[in-house]
């Protein structure tokens, strides 16, 4: 998503299960999961929706900047992330 854009992305996971292997939080999907961004004025009209719909809601992080951080797994400049992600299944 924010190859497009060309926006970082800092992650802000704090509140998430310490006990969840890294690689689920970064890359598992599972049943009922949804991706909502917002501005982040819109974030408690959001959270309200989610509340009245009885929706857990877990906020992932910001998006802006030139780097994909995710604090002691991921720091990457933008331009080399998306090298590397459309690289990844190249054939040898």
């Amino acid at each position: 998503l924010g190859f497009a854009a060309e926006p970082g992305w800092r992650a802000a996971l704090g509140d998430v299960d310490g006990g969840t292997r890294l690689d689920l939080l970064l890359f598992g999907e599972g049943p009922s999961r949804v991706v909502v961004e917002c501005a982040p004025e819109a974030v408690p009209a959001v959270r309200a929706a989610a509340a009245a719909a009885g929706v857990a809601v877990t906020e992932l992080g910001r998006v802006g900047g030139t780097r994909l951080v995710w604090p002691d797994a991921i720091d990457l400049d933008l331009a080399e992330a998306t090298a590397r992600w459309s690289t990844a299944l190249d054939a040898p």
